[in-house]
């Protein structure tokens, strides 16, 4: 086939699943990641404490970020998400250099632009604006830069340690990832000498170091930082070992995130260890060609990258979501269209499910097993008539706010999984705490995700954690300091209470009010649960007419 036919079918492609799936994309609702993160910004535009007022167990960068993005464009959900593409862009941009550098045709080009397309902005909520894709494009630049810089000047050094810095900001975990690319240049750095690696190294540390004492002279001023030191030797001991009790779960599911995307790594895993080993051989020899250098370093960067996600992050989809985007890239390096081999096997296996052969194989897009089998049917939401019936819906403004809720709860992926918010009961709860003429400080939101409560109703938290069960699980010391804290809140008047982790949130199954008496409890709930907090306070109010999933409860008597 003709070159220019292949590039042409590329972009087209590419330009189809972005005019579907841009609007789409923006009108999704948060996760309660970046809900958090949403209320730890706001909190800093107020004039608060980061960890002391909202809670975090990560470094501060991802939260600066949002700031910034909230002081300049405001607090939409839509406008933090249009950055989000931004950044996704910037990677593309720079994915593509990287490609064109290692050798791909306009072809192989088109088709990664293609794949990043019909990848990213159909991912569900879980992955979007999330640490990990931000702290990608920084780390993109500073690999870029060397990849050019080829006489490795000290300035050019120092500019890529500060980007490494911005990107360790943002999340720690890159830290392996910038000493394997420095290593992976060494034999071409003693080529010129060791006062060149030296300075190279120098360089490094010194542009790193500027921006660790930048942030650093931040968290002073900003009186954050005896909160930052208590978060790191106090809170966070238990990573460790919770990342080590976890490794042979992320091992056995490392490829079942993202179907069939995450399959390509059969072969740009190999492929890209021969680029590593071609390259160091070929550099201890002597100087390497521009195209092989390039296959080098990103060949590190994307094998660096692929294990730290594997080896220390924590088994969630959003820690693969940048390996996905640069294997993309390391197959159009090597005129691989990888892209165009996964639109095909998705066009294919959406038919097939479409038509009955075969069953859908789709995983939950939350919450995946060892045990879980390897997906090969699955139906991209190009091809879900449902969700494609919401494409126009995506352009209505002026909505009320029962329909705007109502939209984010249509486009919505994760349903099921409860950290999932149900936004038009969440809505319902924000107008009754605002009927009660609520303050800041006076709402406690138990839980993993009622905390977008405080958003809604425009008030501060009356509580320091969001994550609560899941900074609980953190271990048996810090889960008596959440109780601790809870029981010392002395301006909390209301506690919020979610059924869903429960297992109850269907009408059919909880009934009403009159039938289950003031609690608002459904009858099956065991009495272990009932003598827990906030289950032995008294309750006032719950949504969808006392059958719905969040129950308001009375701290001290009304």
């Amino acid at each position: 086939m003709p070159e220019r036919i292949v590039t042409y079918s590329g972009l087209l492609v590419a330009a189809a699943a972005l005019v579907v799936g841009v609007p789409l994309f923006l009108r999704m609702p948060p996760w309660c990641d970046l809900t958090l993160y949403d209320l730890a910004a706001q909190n800093l535009l107020r004039g608060g404490v980061h960890y002391r007022d909202v809670f975090d167990t990560n470094l501060p960068g991802f939260v600066w970020a949002l700031a910034a993005v909230q002081a300049v464009l405001g607090r939409s959900v839509e406008a933090v998400r249009a950055v989000d593409l931004v950044v996704v862009a910037g990677i593309t941009a720079l994915l593509d250099r990287f490609a064109a550098w290692g050798g791909a045709t306009r072809g192989a080009r088109a088709w990664l632009l293609a794949g990043i397309a019909l990848f990213y902005p159909y991912t569900s909520e879980f992955n979007h604006a999330q640490r990990d894709i931000w702290m990608l494009l920084p780390a993109l630049a500073a690999v870029a830069w060397r990849c050019r810089a080829t006489d490795f000047p000290f300035r050019a050094a120092v500019g890529q340690g500060v980007l490494w810095g911005l990107a360790i900001w943002v999340k720690p975990h890159v830290l392996p990832v910038v000493v394997a690319v420095w290593a992976c240049t060494l034999p071409a750095l003693f080529a010129k000498g060791w006062r060149v690696a030296a300075g190279d190294a120098g360089g490094l540390i010194l542009g790193g170091g500027v921006t660790g004492a930048t942030g650093v002279a931040v968290l002073f001023g900003t009186g954050t930082w005896p909160h930052f030191v208590e978060v790191f030797t106090v809170w966070n001991t238990t990573y460790v070992v919770a990342m080590g009790r976890e490794f042979e779960t992320r091992l056995a599911t490392h490829l079942l995130y993202f179907p069939p995307w995450g399959y390509l790594q059969f072969l740009t895993i190999p492929l890209a260890c021969g680029n590593v080993v071609v390259g160091l051989v070929a550099g201890c020899r002597g100087p390497v060609s521009p195209t092989r250098y390039a296959r080098l370093l990103f060949s590190t960067l994307y094998l660096s990258w692929t294990a730290q996600a594997l080896l220390i992050q924590r088994g969630f989809h959003y820690a693969h979501v940048d390996e996905i985007l640069m294997l993309l890239a390391l197959g159009a390096a090597h005129r691989l269209y990888l892209g165009a081999v996964a639109a095909a096997v998705l066009t294919a296996t959406s038919l097939l499910i479409l038509d009955g052969r075969v069953p859908m194989q789709n995983p939950n897009p939350a919450l995946i097993w060892p045990s879980d089998p390897h997906v090969l049917f699955v139906r991209h939401p190009l091809f879900d008539g449902e969700r494609m019936a919401l494409w126009p819906h995506c352009f209505r403004t002026g909505l009320s706010d029962e329909a705007y809720y109502q939209r984010q709860n249509d486009l919505a992926q994760i349903r099921e999984f409860f950290p999932a918010n149900d936004w038009v009961q969440l809505a319902e709860l924000a107008a009754e705490l605002k009927r009660r003429g609520v303050r800041d400080g006076e709402v406690l939101a138990w839980d993993d995700a009622p905390h977008a409560v405080y958003r809604l109703a425009g008030i501060r938290p009356g509580f320091r954690f969001m994550h609560v069960h899941a900074m609980m699980n953190l271990g048996p010391a810090q889960a008596q300091r959440i109780r601790a804290e809870r029981d010392a809140a002395t301006t909390v008047k209301y506690a919020i209470g979610d059924l869903k982790p429960l297992g109850f949130s269907d009408p059919t199954q909880v009934g009403d009010r009159a039938a289950f008496g003031p609690d608002l409890l459904p009858p099956s709930l065991s009495d272990a649960v009932r003598k827990t907090y906030p289950y032995t306070l008294p309750a006032v109010f719950r949504t969808r007419q006392n059958t719905g999933r969040y129950v308001l409860y009375a701290v001290r008597p009304e």
